[in-house]
């Protein structure tokens, strides 16, 4: 087969997975697959083998992806000319290949996982712990990053610097970056943050880019994710055209659990980074130090010393009791309030005479958000019955 594409002008290779072989509960039983779940990301050999026979041909080799998850290809990203992820494409999935190819179609996508460069690069196959997995987490040097993706034009961030490192409540930052492109990171009143930055076609062609606002909390009384994806926007840019995009920060944002599982927002230094892909950085101590962009092309950062702290503050009140002369039992209806500043869950547990009574009632309130909830007890019920929540308690 080999010998049969050598004469053509280039070689379109289409693999990767197949829905028959990944999946959930399969009876499949290959090496690398353990009944629809995967044992190691590596492409089938056979594929790999016939890539390199392609290869050895001296043609152009372009490697058409169909898959539904990850797949380690360091010698296919180091040697073939292309690789199109199309993962598992529909009806018209084989013409939306070729457009690219043809260039009829600029790309824009982007990964929504990351590629790791081998196996070994992840944890055990049954171990379920997130650290070193995914972008939020890993720590070592992936493949292509989560957000990656290539175009047939080129964009610029330009070079961001602040001309402030501490912001109060309504002050403003500026991001100072050539090309005319401008950065502003401000914190309002209200705790929210508006995150601005110029991108710039500076390529031959019009095209999409997918603007990426991601956050890393620098030292927070908990650990962490090392960096997070916030929100993305896609614009369209013609040859020299340039836009600005504007993204706001809430405080949820912004927010963590901390060691009593309370969402909270605490003071403190924050890395804002706007760009075209994940931030990259490197493993060591102080591994947060290092996130951020090493091309201008790629994104821009900015420290912001944050000054707000946010917090839920649950209340419980008595609304109304009713009774149901039917069924010889009391409805109980009880309020519970976020009278915070940030929007939480919690649960709420009733004990009649000591002992906990039904089924916990859990809820999620935005501030100043209440809901009411209704509990039953027999109608004859004389022992106390007390009602729990976050740090709260309202005795009937």
């Amino acid at each position: 087969m080999a010998d049969k594409a050598a004469e053509a002008d280039v070689i379109i290779f289409v693999g990767g997975l197949s829905s028959a072989l990944e999946g959930e509960e399969m009876p499949v039983d290959l090496p690398g697959f353990r009944k629809g779940d995967r044992t190691n990301i590596d492409l089938p050999q056979v594929q790999e083998e016939m890539l390199k026979a392609l290869k050895k041909t001296g043609k152009p080799v372009v490697f058409v992806l169909c898959s539904g998850s990850t797949l380690a290809l360091p010698w296919e990203a180091e040697n073939l000319d292309a690789i199109i992820e199309a993962w598992y494409p529909g009806q018209q999935g084989g013409t939306a290949v070729a457009d690219v190819l043809f260039g009829d179609y600029n790309p824009a996508g982007r990964l929504p996982l990351t590629f790791y460069a081998s196996s070994s690069d992840l944890p055990d196959f049954e171990d379920y712990d997130m650290s070193n997995r995914t972008y939020r987490y890993f720590k070592g040097k992936p493949l292509f990053p989560f957000g990656h993706g290539l175009s047939y034009t080129t964009f610029d961030y330009g070079k961001a610097k602040a001309d402030k490192k501490i912001l109060r409540a309504g002050e403003g930052v500026t991001l100072t970056i050539p090309l005319k492109n401008i950065g502003k990171l401000q914190e309002k009143e209200n705790g929210n943050i508006t995150v601005q930055a110029t991108v710039k076609n500076i390529g031959q062609r019009a095209g999409d880019e997918v603007v990426q606002l991601y956050v890393t909390d620098m030292y927070a009384s908990v650990k962490t994710r090392i960096t997070e994806l916030k929100d993305f926007t896609r614009i369209h840019l013609k040859p020299g055209e340039a836009k600005t995009v504007s993204f706001e920060l809430t405080p949820y944002e912004l927010s963590l659990l901390n060691d009593h599982m309370d969402r909270v927002v605490e003071k403190g230094a924050f890395k804002i980074l706007v760009g075209g892909v994940s931030p990259q950085y490197v493993a060591k101590d102080r591994i947060k130090d290092s996130v951020g962009y090493a091309d201008s092309k790629k994104g821009l950062s900015g420290m912001l010393e944050y000054t707000h702290e946010f917090a839920a503050d649950f209340g419980l009140t008595l609304f109304k009791v009713e009774e149901n002369l039917v069924k010889n039992q009391k409805t109980i209806w009880v309020s519970v309030k976020n009278n915070g500043t940030l929007m939480d869950t919690g649960k709420i547990e009733m004990y009649v005479g000591g002992k906990k009574v039904g089924n916990n009632v859990h809820y999620e309130l935005a501030p100043g958000e209440e809901k009411l909830i209704p509990f039953s007890v027999d109608k004859e019920n004389t022992d106390p019955v007390i009602f729990t929540t976050k740090y709260k308690v309202l005795s009937i």
